[in-house]
């Protein structure tokens, strides 16, 4: 199983999910930068915990997804905290990032989600 810790649980996370091979990946933690403290919180309906960053180097991890349109803050405070580069997964959803990190996702899910945003751009164009 692959141990992933996910920083962000907002509006990114749960596109995200979807994609993900829940078969492969266990989720450790949540990463919450205004965390004071370790908490748990309600997150689709399960109690997760939810860490601060301070607290990462206490979890036994295999690598860090970033969640959320602030990937670049994240990656800045992961640096600090010395995580290494190839332990963070960019949550970016392109071809080349998910191929990259194919080990991590469902590809059929993807490629359901993918057709499903072709779906409403060519609707978007016949709206018009």
């Amino acid at each position: 199983m692959i141990r992933l810790l996910i920083y962000g649980k907002g509006d990114i996370y749960h596109t995200i999910k979807k994609l993900i091979d829940w078969e492969r990946v266990i989720r450790v933690a949540f990463v919450d930068s205004y965390a004071p403290e370790s908490t748990t919180e309600c997150i689709d309906g399960e109690e997760e915990e939810v860490i601060p960053p301070s607290e990462i180097s206490c979890r036994q991890y295999d690598y860090i997804l970033c969640a959320s349109i602030y990937e670049d803050e994240m990656r800045r405070t992961l640096r600090k905290l010395e995580v290494p580069e190839e332990k963070i997964i960019s949550g970016k959803l392109d071809w080349e990032n998910i191929l990259e990190h194919s080990f991590l996702f469902n590809l059929s899910h993807v490629s359901v989600y993918q057709n499903g945003n072709i779906d409403r751009a060519v609707q978007a164009v016949r709206e018009r």
